[in-house]
């Protein structure tokens, strides 16, 4: 199995982040293998109870981000500081698989720079 597995997802709102981090945790993922990643980590204090909160993709654990492209964790950076907030998940590719349902079944995937919830990286190797 792959040691780097992950899924990235990116909300213009705290609300909607948050309705997928409460049908991960129903769902029985793993909450220990999730960070929020957000530009306000302190303001975010509910949902540390549910997963990690950092202020900057920098701040996480190689394994969040072993097969991420640096120049997109350039990208997430900058999406950071337009007040976007990130879920972050490492595991295994079922794992992956289930996160990626969840946030899809939530948010259908898009971008546009307008959308509320986009799904827009995950990889695996």
């Amino acid at each position: 199995m792959s040691m780097h597995n992950t899924f990235v997802a990116t909300y213009a709102q705290q609300h909607l982040a948050e309705i997928d981090l409460e049908k991960m945790q129903s769902a029985g993922f793993d909450m220990h293998k999730l960070r929020i990643v957000s530009h306000h980590p302190n303001r975010m204090v509910k949902q540390q109870r549910l997963a990690p909160v950092l202020g900057s993709f920098g701040e996480l654990d190689a394994a969040f981000f072993g097969c991420i492209p640096e120049e997109d964790i350039v990208n997430f950076e900058a999406e950071l500081g337009t007040g976007r907030l990130f879920i972050v998940a490492h595991g295994s590719p079922d794992e992956i698989e289930q996160a990626k349902r969840i946030a899809d079944s939530t948010h259908p995937a898009s971008w546009d720079g307008l959308a509320e919830a986009a799904v827009y990286y995950g990889c695996t190797d």
